[in-house]
């Protein structure tokens, strides 16, 4: 049985949870706040409950362990039996899965760092890029020797919670999608070696469909999958103490997990794929955010149009510029015009839907801006590239969050 660590117990958290602990696993939930860790233990009993839309079977997880890091002590930290250990084995991390809101993770990532080593894995399913980034440079001095395996995740399912009073924990699974991961190499030259086979078959294979591929939303990059489902999750009797393989572990209990649909891609690819969601959600969250609007107002204003088009043309740039620093094909997947089309495809199917950072708006709530097109402002400055639109969409987000949660700023100045 092996043990995992969540740290992130949203909808996203809850679902992963769920299916690890249907499939015999330890699950430890690391809860950041005193009140729901006690709802968690004494209301609902230490469990999780999944529910298929419109299904009426629910399925109950239990058996959960649970620890608030709410104003973590690390001065009791050492165990006198391991002197010289920065973190006792009891309170050691092996597998971490992080779920939290990108802006959230360094802050809560200082209370547990030290209980993560070289041989453990962390799986970053955070939303927009620039956490791993932060990680290697707030944690690890951009030192890959000492730093955890990382995987970063592309998460496609749909999952809400219950509109019933307490339904933190009672979840419906309300879209089938797919969990990609894409391990990071320890060096950068590792992307080297594999850029003339990524580029050889990956590259060409999506090159070819790319000029007759609508849904760019939808794309999908080189599966690696593992196939061998015939060993049983919960006979992976391993000790935890010897263990020095973590990485295949997760890429190996993720991928017979049918629930969560995963596969393991080459890293070049996922990030391909994360490049495009970034560009396309760096359109759609901040002027739905900034308009108030779901995601269908964006369609058929000719107003909007003219803010789309000159969005796309400069990530396009930048982008296109990062790609190819990173030793990618050219690609027509990030040309202008086809960034505007996905944008406008993603609107029709969910023009009824609420963007993830307009919701964070509604519940005054800090938004992923800066890891949306702030991280494109950031790839702007490395290029040399002038990114003025993508900056001033993260200003209008950031002075509509403070107009809200912060009432006297907007009496000053209507004043």
């Amino acid at each position: 049985m092996r043990h995992w660590h969540i740290l992130g117990i949203g909808n996203y958290g809850s679902f992963i949870a769920h299916f690890l602990r249907k499939h015999g696993q330890k699950v430890t939930l690391l809860i950041r706040d005193p009140t729901t860790f006690n709802n968690f233990n004494n209301k609902l009993r230490r469990t999780i409950e999944i529910t298929k839309e419109f299904e009426p079977e629910v399925e109950i997880s239990k058996g959960y362990q649970a620890e608030c890091i709410h104003g973590y002590d690390y001065g009791n930290l050492i165990d006198p039996k391991y002197p010289n250990e920065s973190c006792p084995p009891s309170l050691r991390i092996r597998r971490l899965i992080v779920t939290l809101k990108s802006h959230e993770f360094s802050k809560y990532y200082q209370r547990i760092f030290h209980r993560l080593s070289p041989t453990s894995t962390i799986v970053l399913l955070t939303f927009g890029l620039g956490n791993y980034e932060e990680l290697m440079r707030d944690y690890y001095t951009f030192d890959e020797a000492i730093r955890p395996n990382i995987i970063i995740g592309l998460n496609s399912h749909h999952v809400y919670k219950k509109a019933t009073f307490g339904s933190q924990f009672k979840l419906v699974h309300s879209g089938f999608g797919e969990i990609d991961l894409g391990v990071v190499p320890r060096r950068f030259e590792e992307i080297g070696e594999e850029k003339s086979d990524m580029n050889s078959q990956s590259e060409k294979s999506l090159e070819n469909k790319d000029d007759n591929y609508e849904n760019l939303d939808e794309m999908s990059s080189t599966n690696e999958k593992i196939n061998d489902k015939t060993e049983e999750l919960t006979n992976d009797n391993e000790d935890e103490e010897l263990e020095d393989d973590t990485l295949n572990s997760v890429i190996k209990t993720f991928t017979r997990i049918p629930e969560f649909n995963a596969r393991n891609v080459k890293y070049l690819s996922l990030i391909n794929r994360k490049l495009e969601h970034l560009a396309l959600n760096s359109v759609i969250d901040p002027l739905t955010s900034i308009y108030y609007i779901r995601n269908g107002g964006l369609l058929f204003n000719k107003a909007v149009e003219h803010i789309i088009s000159p969005i796309c043309e400069e990530s396009s740039m930048v982008i296109r510029k990062h790609r190819a620093n990173l030793g990618m094909s050219p690609s027509n997947r990030f040309a202008t015009q086809r960034l505007i089309d996905a944008v406008f495809q993603i609107c029709i199917k969910t023009c009824h839907n609420e963007s993830s950072m307009l919701q964070d708006i509604k519940r005054n709530m800090p938004t992923e801006i800066d890891y949306l097109n702030g991280y494109i402002v950031e790839l702007g400055k490395i290029y040399n590239i002038p990114t003025p639109i993508n900056k001033f969409l993260i200003n209008m987000v950031k002075t509509r969050h403070n107009l809200q949660t912060n009432p006297k700023v907007l009496d000053s100045l209507l004043k």
